[in-house]
């Protein structure tokens, strides 16, 4: 994290934002954090997007018998894909949670570091 902060605290000054405090990037980071609970439906819709055109680039290349055919493709286009994208939400899920803990660990010992040394703190 500190490459990362480093990184963003060097792209503002090229950009002419100024420095980037630490506790400004902390809350960047957690609302990032946060923004990816809106992308697990991505996670999931996407497997169908990837389904509905495999199977008509299959059927434009007459790639199927019958109907048998495509239900078994779909079938198991559908398995494989959902448990494939579940596992990299969790992930994705997992990443974001330790990191939003962390960022939270950073910004209570921050706190209690400003309220020892007789800092005012919002």
């Amino acid at each position: 994290m500190a490459k990362k902060y480093q990184k963003a605290r060097n792209r503002n000054q090229r950009r002419g934002k100024g420095d980037l405090s630490f506790e400004a990037f902390l809350e960047k980071e957690k609302k990032s954090c946060d923004s990816i609970k809106k992308w697990k439906a991505y996670y999931y819709l996407l497997p169908l997007v990837i389904i509905a055109a495999a199977v008509g680039i299959t059927f434009l290349l007459e790639g199927f018998d019958g109907p048998s055919d495509v239900m078994i493709f779909v079938g198991i286009q559908f398995v494989i894909q959902y448990l494939l994208m579940s596992g990299l939400w969790k992930i994705a899920d997992k990443g974001a949670l330790e990191r939003k803990e962390w960022i939270e660990g950073q910004q209570k010992e921050r706190k209690e570091v400003g309220q020892k040394s007789g800092e005012v703190s919002d």
